[in-house]
């Protein structure tokens, strides 16, 4: 059992029942290296642990941190990586590559990058069993924190990828050289390149990777790249974070490819990112032609938001009445008074008070004072001002760029 443990950090047989995480002696330790199934709801006598760590022989230390780390992450222990850093460290040569290694886990743990990373660089430079494992992570925490991955450490993962093709770490060393392409620019094919790979990945990652992929390419890459993309098979096989899929939605919106886009809104989403998902659904429906199916999207739903996309349903329902209803909850005048206008109703027209319609408001009142018998004399007024009449009939033909009235006589 301790054999297996101390050779490659996992047990082959059972836990024996007397090693349990929260003992008070070294049967802690080994129960947490030994017990992958332990999590962090089971309770764990840090102090135990720590204790028998540190007790043990000075190379048995540097061997077994790595594992240390790793399970310690698993169980949400992290505050305890400085400590491990610490122990192990202690009476090791300086430049052992396992000590830097869990030197580097402790940094990132305590949000300190720029010290992790040069440790990471240095098991990398130094090139020895751990400098696959130390690239992925430099790596990784590069592109976590923003920064450029230089090309030389992109060539040199997929070097790794070619060497170590048959063993576990090499999936690992594809995936961050497939970032490390992504991060430079590298978008073209990049979720094709996922799709081979995910196979091989752990499930945990697939969604990671291909979420990281396609937001990098939905973010940042040109139009064609970006099409390409959305519209490769890897887009519809590929599981993707719902904050993703709506970015690409979005940009397949934008770009008129609006029917594309239920690729990605297909599923349901939760919370509020499933008010978003009926929101970018109902929008996609719009830009499709199916009004009907926007409004149903939008059922149940309120905010400035989803009003201004049911004004755009009603108008394309020619619901002109419902249409300015909205407009005028929105404040929007200019707006409702147009559906006013297409709605004939004067009435309407009039009570906006947009200003930019007041040429319309006076020829809907002008008529109205023709029409009226009880007002002959100002009816007669009116038709002697005839130039006038016309001239306000073309301002308002004009605005609508319709045929003028004096040429259509």
């Amino acid at each position: 059992m301790l054999a297996d443990i101390v050779e490659d950090g996992e047990r082959k047989l059972p836990i024996p029942p007397t090693w349990q995480p929260d003992c008070d002696s070294a049967a802690a330790l080994w129960a947490l290296l030994a017990g992958s199934e332990i999590t962090a709801s089971k309770p764990l006598n840090e102090a135990a642990v720590m204790r028998s760590f540190s007790a043990l022989p000075t190379s048995l230390r540097a061997h077994l941190a790595p594992f240390l780390t790793s399970r310690l992450q698993a169980v949400g222990k992290e505050n305890l990586l400085k400590d491990v850093a610490r122990h192990t460290e202690r009476g090791q040569p300086d430049g052992l590559q396992n000590v830097a290694m869990v030197d580097a886990q402790a940094d990132v743990t305590a949000g300190d990058a720029g010290d992790a990373l040069k440790s990471l660089d240095a098991v990398v430079r130094a090139n020895g069993e751990r400098a696959p494992a130390a690239l992925v992570q430099k790596i990784d925490l590069q592109i976590q924190a923003g920064q450029e991955v230089k090309a030389a450490d992109a060539d040199l993962a997929e070097a790794f990828a070619r060497e170590y093709r048959g063993e576990p770490i090499g999936a690992e060393l594809e995936r961050a050289a497939l970032f490390a392409r992504v991060a430079s620019g590298g978008y073209r094919g990049s979720l094709a390149q996922l799709g081979e790979l995910a196979p091989r990945l752990e499930e945990a990652q697939k969604k990671q990777a291909a979420s990281y992929v396609l937001g990098e390419v939905s973010r940042d890459a040109t139009d064609l790249d970006f099409l390409e993309t959305a519209f490769s098979p890897e887009a519809e096989n590929l599981v993707f974070t719902p904050e993703i899929e709506h970015l690409a939605a979005r940009r397949l919106i934008d770009l008129g490819f609006s029917e594309r886009a239920f690729v990605f809104l297909s599923s349901a989403a939760r919370g509020e990112l499933g008010r978003s998902r009926k929101i970018l659904r109902a929008q996609a429906a719009l830009r499709n032609g199916k009004v009907r199916q926007a409004e149903a999207e939008l059922l149940g739903l309120h905010g400035e938001d989803v009003d201004a996309i049911r004004v755009k349903a009603k108008i394309g329902l020619e619901d002109h009445f419902e249409a300015r209803l909205a407009l005028e909850a929105l404040g929007q005048s200019e707006r409702a008074a147009e559906q006013a206008w297409l709605d004939e109703d004067w009435d309407a027209l009039a009570g906006t008070g947009a200003p930019e319609w007041a040429t319309e408001r006076a020829l809907v009142e002008t008529t109205e004072l023709a029409e009226t018998g009880e007002m002959l004399s100002d009816s007669k007024a009116l038709l002697d001002d005839a130039s006038e009449l016309k001239e306000l009939v073309n301002a308002v033909l004009a605005r609508h760029e319709l045929t003028n009235f004096g040429d259509a006589q």
